[in-house]
């Protein structure tokens, strides 16, 4: 018998007051199971530098790894290095191979023009293009960057730069402020 365990999404407006402290919240009650079980903490940000309406998981990536950098936490994927369809399976081996139990928090896009969401399981990347990837993540957060529609591609091609790094900001502070080093509180 195959029972699929239903995943609750949250959803988050940048534009509302607290939003922040309310995405603050949700990732680290969501994070709790990693410190619980003693897993190395991973953030996987899946996406093509090449396309705008594609390119929220490097930028992510890319201010988080600045942030992150002498925390203990592996970030994958940004600007200089992302993570795509072509290398995806390749990352998840190294991952896999070079840290001992992670618990991944996968970042990628979806639907809901400016909303961001969050929620326990995989994220499911390549949806928005027709791809078929391997599904990722202990807990995944989406940034909603276009309209999907007939041609999803072209759509991610026209998305707004603005729309994207509001997205990348807002993601970025909150799993800062989620998961940085105690030090640093």
């Amino acid at each position: 018998m195959n029972i699929q365990k239903e995943t609750k999404v949250s959803y988050f407006n940048p534009e509302t007051s607290y939003a922040s402290f309310h995405f603050v919240h949700t990732l680290k009650k969501c994070c709790k199971e990693c410190l619980s079980l003693d897993k190395k903490l991973v953030i996987l940000c899946i996406g093509s530098d090449r396309v705008i309406g594609d390119c929220l998981g490097p930028l992510v990536g890319h201010k988080l790894s600045s942030l992150l950098k002498n925390s203990g936490i592996s970030v994958y994927g940004t600007l200089k290095k992302p993570v795509h369809a072509k290398n995806l399976d390749a990352t998840l081996k190294k991952i896999r191979a070079s840290i001992q139990n992670p618990y991944i928090i996968s970042l990628g896009t979806n639907s809901h023009v400016g909303f961001v969401t969050l929620g326990k399981g995989a994220l499911h990347p390549g949806i928005g293009t027709g791809k078929n990837l391997t599904h990722v993540g202990d807990i995944f957060i989406t940034g909603i960057v276009n309209e999907s529609g007939i041609n999803n591609i072209a759509t991610l091609q026209t998305t707004h730069l603005a729309t994207v790094v509001k997205l990348a900001d807002f993601i970025a502070a909150g799993v800062y402020m989620s998961v940085r080093p105690s030090k640093a509180r």
